[in-house]
């Protein structure tokens, strides 16, 4: 794997940083010496591949299950590797140097895992990854992981592997090295059988456990193309009944303050509007059986009597786009649609109810590292949820590789507060998300203080390291 690009240290500076100052925007959800109070918790993490938060609606037990929920979570890049590799790593892809999904900044083998969550639990905890870990693992070449290859910090894995990990009913496990071939099966309960024996096995034992289960679903299945689909068990298909997105940017009428891209876009017609009805139903279908393999997994920590001790975790690598400012279906994108995810907390430290805190995927790694009481040992970006989080905290959501999308340019954007600010170059975007959350009138052309304000703010995240990503008041 690469070498790193920053210097290692041992020690979380950006988490005793994140410490100092800062007013918490809602009642805070636990402190650092409660956490402390505790044995080192187990804990678990849920991980969904393209969920939007609006998916939740079909997830109830979850929901139940795991009351916190952080309204407000965005992810570092709305992509599967670069997301992936922030959340092992809590550092934004200029830091660890995944900005695609292959190479020659992407893919498993542009991440350099020397040092990872994984690694940094490992002297204490069982660590447990089952299912989707990052793309082309297993693939091979420059931007591959070689076939058979176990990251470090590991005990155990059964990851998904080359070359048909997009296959939802015939497809190939890395199993602690050794590749398995399951043929009529179905990922979801594959994966969900295996959490369950992981669990079952190992909790309660000496060593806390650290389990990463990441599930494939709702993305869609092998192939390419807008005709793509998400393969389904017979147990929930067909039962959603669920339209097109209620939101004002849906299929949006004007598009002339939007960026070149966005306004060569034609209006949605018949077929795609069929189009992201079926896929919408068919996502969340499959959701629904996730739903339904987290809810065993919880029993199963319930029954061994663990769950007081066990931090669970649930969210997504990147939201999605059906048909919001005239994109079909994708991600990438800077908008709510696609760079929001869902972020569900149960545990020790956690409170129920919604928290406003504004979150980043960076910050799951720094948490869960603050609540096993373990040092990382390279800079972090994020900062451990364990602490008040500033309500005017800034988060980046930045796509740094060119040439992806036609016409699409690379960008990096900011929110803080109620504005999000989009740099692209040339065009530029700034929406007020409490006046308009859908993100249809751009205010960049407008005489508002705040544009500089925000302006500032991106060109020290876009280049920041560990501590430069806190706001100035949180240092």
């Amino acid at each position: 794997m690469k070498s790193k690009t920053l210097t290692a240290f041992v020690g979380m500076i950006a988490v005793q940083a994140a410490a100092v100052g800062g007013a918490p925007a809602v009642t805070t959800s636990g402190s650092a010496a409660d956490a402390a109070a505790q044995d080192q918790p187990n804990v678990i993490v849920f991980m969904a591949d393209d969920m939007r938060t609006d998916d939740l609606a079909v997830m109830p037990q979850t929901r139940q299950l795991l009351p916190a929920n952080y309204s407000n979570a965005y992810v570092s890049t709305p992509l599967c590797c670069p997301s992936r590799a922030s959340f092992l790593s809590g550092q934004y892809p200029h830091n660890n140097g995944v900005w695609y999904n292959r190479g020659p900044h992407g893919g498993a083998g542009a991440f350099d895992d020397a040092s990872t969550l994984a690694t940094w639990l490992d002297p204490t905890y069982q660590t447990v990854m089952i299912g989707k870990y990052l793309n082309l693992f297993g693939s091979g070449g420059t931007d591959g992981t070689p076939p058979g290859y176990v990251p470090p910090g590991w005990d155990h894995i059964a990851a998904l592997t080359q070359p048909s990990s997009e296959n939802y009913t015939d497809f190939n496990v890395n199993v602690n090295g050794t590749i398995s071939h399951v043929e009529n099966g179905y990922q979801t309960a594959y994966f969900g059988d295996r959490m369950v024996r992981q669990i079952q096995t190992r909790i309660g034992s000496d060593e806390p456990l650290f389990m990463w289960g990441s599930f494939f679903a709702p993305h869609t299945g092998s192939g390419d193309g807008p005709d793509r689909y998400v393969v389904l068990t017979q147990k929930y298909r067909g039962t959603s009944r669920v339209g097109l997105p209620a939101s004002p940017a849906m299929d949006e009428a004007k598009v002339g303050d939007k960026p070149p891209w966005i306004r060569a876009l034609p209006r949605l017609g018949d077929k795609a509007r069929n189009r992201i009805i079926q896929h919408r139903r068919e996502r969340r279908n499959s959701l629904m059986y996730v739903d339904d393999q987290i809810a065993r997994v919880v029993a199963a920590v319930r029954a061994a009597g663990e769950l007081d001790n066990t931090v669970i975790v649930f969210t997504s690598d990147n939201g999605f786009m059906l048909g919001e400012h005239r994109i079909e279906l994708g991600k990438i994108y800077p908008y709510r649609e696609s760079a929001r995810v869902p972020l569900l907390i149960r545990g020790p430290g956690f409170t129920a109810g919604t928290h406003t805190d504004p979150v980043s995927n960076v910050d799951l790694a720094p948490t869960i590292a603050d609540l096993a009481d373990v040092a990382p040992d390279h800079v972090v970006d994020g900062r451990s949820l364990l602490n008040p989080v500033a309500a005017n905290r800034p988060l980046l959501v930045e796509f740094l590789q060119p040439g992806v999308v036609e016409k699409l340019l690379p960008y990096a954007s900011v929110i803080r507060g109620r504005w999000q600010y989009t740099d692209y170059g040339t065009p530029r975007e700034l929406y007020d998300l409490v006046v308009d959350p859908w993100q249809q009138n751009n205010r960049i052309g407008a005489n508002l203080p705040v544009k500089q304000t925000m302006s500032d703010q991106l060109a020290q995240l876009r280049n920041c390291v560990g501590v430069q990503c806190l706001p100035q008041g949180a240092r």
